[in-house]
């Protein structure tokens, strides 16, 4: 009896460390989203869930109680785990093109930063603000090749023109007459005539008289455009006009727009030496700020 015991022990063991058949299929092979119910899996003769069901030992209700628990706890495992890895996968593609996009806007930016090196250039220049009446103006170094002899021409005549009819002197005024009657065409000379005539009260004669003065400094000369018409001349000209009247001083800025072109005057010898070129303008008109001190 001992040894029957024994043997049946013995072959219990055995048939507990074997492995499947080769040909047959465990549960976790299978694939847990399927259709196959728990019964037919327990019926299924391919399915090793009873290791003793070759030996003729059938399973109780409660070991298949207990199997189908086991078996829909692994179903339910598999699917979630499943669900879970699907999951993560998306979101490492997902991130795999992000990345792949960014480093492709990278090295967009790059090339294009690196084609637009060439394109950059650093010029420095030095802006002069005028204390009292605050212009400012770029101040630029006294080279010659950085303005035309055209320009050069121009802002000379603009300025001469400029200082010779905005200055004013007691003793000086028909050399000023002189100079705005031989460069300016008729209708502004007599525009200046009226402006400076001692019948008008906001001339300078009438406001500085004999014991005044007015001088302009600080010229910045810049060139409009005329879309209209692109043969018209057009100078912006800024400068600080100083009126000292019994010893107090009066500085304001002030602006004039000028249209003016070169012509072939018939000028006297004397009036050549004043306008060698027939420069002459055609509008003049100003604005000013006053600031006094």
């Amino acid at each position: 009896m001992l040894l029957q015991l024994y043997s049946f022990a013995f072959s219990i063991r055995k048939i507990m460390n074997q492995q499947p058949p080769q040909n047959q299929s465990s549960y976790y092979g299978r694939d847990a989203n399927s259709n196959t119910t728990i019964n037919q899996l327990l019926n299924d003769p391919n399915v090793v869930f009873n290791p003793y069901a070759q030996y003729g030992v059938q399973m109780g209700w409660r070991q298949k109680m207990k199997l189908r628990r086991e078996i829909r706890l692994q179903m339910r495992s598999k699917s979630w785990f499943q669900d879970k890895y699907q999951f993560v996968l998306v979101q490492r593609n997902i991130l795999a093109i992000i990345t792949l996009a960014c480093a492709l806007v990278s090295l967009a930016t790059v090339w294009t930063v690196h084609g637009l090196t060439p394109l950059k250039s650093v010029e420095p220049f030095i802006i002069q603000i005028e204390e009292r009446s605050g212009i400012t103006q770029i101040v630029q170094p006294g080279d010659h090749r950085n303005i035309s002899s055209k320009e050069a021409m121009d802002n000379y005549f603009l300025w001469f023109y400029v200082r010779g009819r905005e200055t004013y002197h007691p003793s000086d005024t028909a050399r000023r007459l002189e100079i705005s009657r031989v460069m300016s065409s008729p209708d502004i000379f007599e525009e200046y005539r009226l402006e400076n005539s001692p019948n008008n009260p906001e001339s300078a004669v009438a406001m500085l008289g004999s014991a005044g003065t007015r001088v302009v400094s600080n010229p910045l000369i810049n060139y409009i455009p005329d879309a209209k018409n692109p043969n018209n001349k057009i100078a912006h000209v800024q400068f600080v006009v100083t009126e000292t009247f019994k010893k107090i001083q009066t500085r304001y800025p002030k602006t004039a727009i000028i249209t003016y072109d070169y012509f072939d005057l018939k000028l006297s010898r004397s009036e050549r030496l004043i306008n060698p070129l027939g420069f002459q303008v055609l509008s003049y008109r100003t604005d000013k700020e006053t600031v006094s001190k």
